[in-house]
């Protein structure tokens, strides 16, 4: 009487079970071969340096170092305030908040 039952969800969680598993397989396949794109993608640099508009970040930041430091007057700037926001309600002219207002 209770043999039944239990073959039946015995059956079942096997059918579950290897259903998991070809997912799992499935997706093990799936990132391999996104695995391998990147690798071949990282090795392989189809545009050369030379033709590239900007050199390499670390140069241009070596670059731009330099010239700051050729700079005669690396101080005394001016001070931005913040811009107010400036909020539109539709079908109304724009509000400009009191504080800044002139």
């Amino acid at each position: 009487m209770f043999a039944a039952p239990i073959l039946v969800l015995r059956s079942a969680l096997t059918l579950y079970a290897r259903k998991s598993e070809q997912t799992i397989e499935a997706l093990r396949a799936a990132k391999h071969e996104v695995e391998q794109a990147h690798e071949e993608k990282e090795g392989i640099d189809i545009v050369p340096q030379a033709f590239h508009s900007h050199p390499a970040t670390a140069k241009r930041i070596r670059v731009l170092e330099k010239r700051w430091a050729k700079l005669r007057r690396q101080g005394d700037f001016i001070e931005l305030l913040p811009v107010p926001k400036v909020t539109a309600v539709p079908g109304k002219a724009a509000k400009e908040p009191a504080e800044h207002a002139e």
